[in-house]
Protein backbone atom coordinates (compact mmCIF):
# COMPACT_ATOMS: atom_id res chain seq x y z
CA UNK A 1 0.00 0.00 0.00
CA UNK A 2 2.96 2.30 0.88
CA UNK A 3 4.31 1.62 -2.73
CA UNK A 4 0.96 2.29 -4.09
CA UNK A 5 0.91 5.77 -2.19
CA UNK A 6 4.45 6.95 -3.46
CA UNK A 7 3.47 6.08 -6.67
CA UNK A 8 0.13 8.17 -6.56
CA UNK A 9 1.91 11.71 -5.98
CA UNK A 10 2.55 12.77 -9.37
CA UNK A 11 -0.40 11.63 -11.08
CA UNK A 12 -2.59 12.82 -8.02
CA UNK A 13 -0.66 16.37 -8.48
CA UNK A 14 -0.66 16.46 -12.23
CA UNK A 15 -4.58 15.90 -11.97
CA UNK A 16 -5.21 18.27 -9.46
CA UNK A 17 -3.57 21.18 -11.71
CA UNK A 18 -5.25 20.01 -14.87
CA UNK A 19 -8.58 20.26 -13.48
CA UNK A 20 -7.34 23.68 -12.02
CA UNK A 21 -6.50 25.30 -14.82
CA UNK A 22 -9.25 23.43 -17.06
CA UNK A 23 -11.64 25.41 -14.38
CA UNK A 24 -9.84 28.68 -14.91
CA UNK A 25 -10.02 28.32 -18.46
CA UNK A 26 -14.02 27.79 -17.75
CA UNK A 27 -13.75 31.04 -15.89
CA UNK A 28 -11.93 32.81 -18.70
CA UNK A 29 -14.21 31.88 -21.69
CA UNK A 30 -17.28 32.66 -19.48
CA UNK A 31 -16.09 36.32 -17.98
CA UNK A 32 -13.74 37.27 -20.52
CA UNK A 33 -13.59 35.47 -24.01
CA UNK A 34 -17.47 35.87 -23.93
CA UNK A 35 -17.34 39.40 -24.29
CA UNK A 36 -15.20 39.43 -27.03
CA UNK A 37 -17.84 37.13 -29.43
CA UNK A 38 -14.80 33.99 -28.93
CA UNK A 39 -16.50 31.52 -26.41
CA UNK A 40 -13.62 28.84 -27.09
CA UNK A 41 -11.32 27.20 -24.91
CA UNK A 42 -8.02 27.86 -25.31
CA UNK A 43 -6.71 25.28 -22.56
CA UNK A 44 -4.69 23.09 -25.05
CA UNK A 45 -2.45 26.49 -25.30
CA UNK A 46 -1.77 26.19 -21.53
CA UNK A 47 -1.03 22.10 -22.06
CA UNK A 48 1.27 22.90 -24.93
CA UNK A 49 3.30 25.22 -23.17
CA UNK A 50 3.13 23.19 -20.02
CA UNK A 51 4.73 19.86 -21.73
CA UNK A 52 7.22 21.95 -23.06
CA UNK A 53 8.19 23.86 -19.85
CA UNK A 54 8.12 21.32 -17.19
CA UNK A 55 11.84 20.29 -16.83
CA UNK A 56 13.09 24.14 -17.60
CA UNK A 57 14.61 26.57 -14.80
CA UNK A 58 12.91 29.82 -14.10
CA UNK A 59 14.56 31.70 -16.38
CA UNK A 60 14.34 29.65 -18.84
CA UNK A 61 10.51 29.77 -18.62
CA UNK A 62 10.57 33.44 -18.27
CA UNK A 63 12.31 33.79 -21.98
CA UNK A 64 9.90 31.31 -23.43
CA UNK A 65 7.07 33.68 -22.56
CA UNK A 66 8.82 36.20 -24.25
CA UNK A 67 9.71 34.49 -26.98
CA UNK A 68 5.75 33.18 -27.13
CA UNK A 69 5.10 37.04 -27.96
CA UNK A 70 8.27 37.26 -30.60
CA UNK A 71 6.48 33.97 -32.49
CA UNK A 72 3.35 36.04 -32.84
CA UNK A 73 4.87 38.64 -34.14
CA UNK A 74 6.76 37.38 -36.49
CA UNK A 75 3.77 34.64 -37.57
CA UNK A 76 1.76 38.17 -38.00
CA UNK A 77 4.24 39.54 -40.22
CA UNK A 78 4.42 36.47 -42.49
CA UNK A 79 0.55 36.66 -42.60
CA UNK A 80 1.03 40.54 -43.63
CA UNK A 81 3.96 39.80 -45.84
CA UNK A 82 1.84 36.82 -47.63
CA UNK A 83 -0.78 39.23 -48.76
CA UNK A 84 1.67 41.45 -50.56
CA UNK A 85 0.78 39.66 -53.57
CA UNK A 86 -1.64 36.30 -54.49
CA UNK A 87 0.70 34.84 -56.55
CA UNK A 88 0.73 31.20 -56.10
CA UNK A 89 2.14 28.11 -57.74
CA UNK A 90 0.51 24.93 -58.21
CA UNK A 91 -1.48 26.02 -54.62
CA UNK A 92 1.74 27.44 -52.80
CA UNK A 93 1.49 31.05 -51.86
CA UNK A 94 4.68 32.52 -53.14
CA UNK A 95 4.96 35.01 -50.86
CA UNK A 96 3.97 33.67 -47.51
CA UNK A 97 6.47 30.86 -48.57
CA UNK A 98 9.06 34.06 -48.87
CA UNK A 99 7.99 35.35 -45.82
CA UNK A 100 8.58 31.97 -43.60
CA UNK A 101 11.98 31.65 -45.66
CA UNK A 102 13.11 35.46 -44.40
CA UNK A 103 11.69 34.96 -40.77
CA UNK A 104 12.25 31.51 -39.69
CA UNK A 105 16.21 32.18 -40.91
CA UNK A 106 16.35 35.17 -38.91
CA UNK A 107 14.65 33.42 -36.07
CA UNK A 108 17.62 31.03 -36.32
CA UNK A 109 20.24 33.50 -36.43
CA UNK A 110 19.06 34.80 -33.25
CA UNK A 111 20.57 31.75 -31.72
CA UNK A 112 24.09 32.98 -32.41
CA UNK A 113 23.68 35.89 -30.66
CA UNK A 114 24.54 34.85 -26.75
CA UNK A 115 24.20 37.72 -25.36
CA UNK A 116 21.03 38.45 -26.46
CA UNK A 117 18.94 37.44 -23.48
CA UNK A 118 15.35 36.59 -24.83
CA UNK A 119 16.84 34.72 -27.08
CA UNK A 120 13.74 31.85 -26.74
CA UNK A 121 13.74 29.83 -30.34
CA UNK A 122 11.41 26.95 -28.85
CA UNK A 123 9.32 29.96 -27.78
CA UNK A 124 9.41 31.68 -30.67
CA UNK A 125 8.37 28.13 -32.51
CA UNK A 126 5.33 27.83 -30.56
CA UNK A 127 4.21 31.28 -30.39
CA UNK A 128 4.29 31.17 -34.05
CA UNK A 129 1.86 28.13 -34.46
CA UNK A 130 -0.30 29.29 -31.90
CA UNK A 131 -0.97 32.24 -33.64
CA UNK A 132 -1.72 30.58 -37.13
CA UNK A 133 -3.76 28.32 -34.87
CA UNK A 134 -6.20 31.12 -34.71
CA UNK A 135 -6.80 31.50 -37.95
CA UNK A 136 -8.60 27.85 -37.76
CA UNK A 137 -10.93 30.00 -35.42
CA UNK A 138 -11.43 32.61 -37.30
CA UNK A 139 -9.41 35.15 -35.65
CA UNK A 140 -6.58 36.71 -38.01
CA UNK A 141 -4.68 39.40 -36.77
CA UNK A 142 -5.52 41.41 -39.41
CA UNK A 143 -6.86 44.50 -37.44
CA UNK A 144 -5.02 46.14 -34.25
CA UNK A 145 -7.91 44.86 -31.90
CA UNK A 146 -8.15 40.85 -33.44
CA UNK A 147 -4.24 41.23 -32.87
CA UNK A 148 -3.96 42.65 -29.53
CA UNK A 149 -7.14 40.03 -28.67
CA UNK A 150 -5.25 37.22 -30.10
CA UNK A 151 -2.08 38.00 -28.35
CA UNK A 152 -3.87 38.25 -24.95
CA UNK A 153 -5.15 34.89 -25.14
CA UNK A 154 -2.23 33.41 -26.31
CA UNK A 155 -0.03 35.25 -23.76
CA UNK A 156 -2.41 34.57 -20.79
CA UNK A 157 -2.79 30.61 -21.23
CA UNK A 158 1.54 30.60 -22.21
CA UNK A 159 1.89 32.18 -18.73
CA UNK A 160 -1.17 29.33 -17.23
CA UNK A 161 1.41 26.70 -18.47
CA UNK A 162 4.08 27.64 -17.03
CA UNK A 163 2.37 28.14 -13.71
CA UNK A 164 1.21 24.64 -14.20
CA UNK A 165 4.90 23.54 -14.68
CA UNK A 166 6.24 25.32 -11.79
CA UNK A 167 3.41 23.95 -9.55
CA UNK A 168 3.67 20.24 -10.51
CA UNK A 169 7.34 20.45 -9.79
CA UNK A 170 7.21 22.24 -6.81
CA UNK A 171 4.79 20.34 -5.18
CA UNK A 172 6.96 17.00 -6.42
CA UNK A 173 9.86 18.30 -5.03
CA UNK A 174 8.19 19.15 -1.76
CA UNK A 175 7.12 15.53 -1.47
CA UNK A 176 10.43 13.83 -2.42
CA UNK A 177 12.50 16.59 0.53
CA UNK A 178 9.95 15.41 2.57
CA UNK A 179 10.51 11.54 2.22
CA UNK A 180 14.08 11.87 2.27
CA UNK A 181 13.84 13.37 5.90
Amino acid sequence: MKKFYENSKTPLIVGLVSAVVFMIDGLLVYFVWSETGYERNFVWIAFIVWAVTFGMKNSERIRLLIGCAIGFFMATSIIHFGRLFDASFIGIAIAATIGVFLFSGAVMYLNHLKKFWVNSITGIFIGAPLTFSGLGVGLAPMTFSNGALMLGIIMTYAVLGVLCAFTCVYFMGKWATKKAS
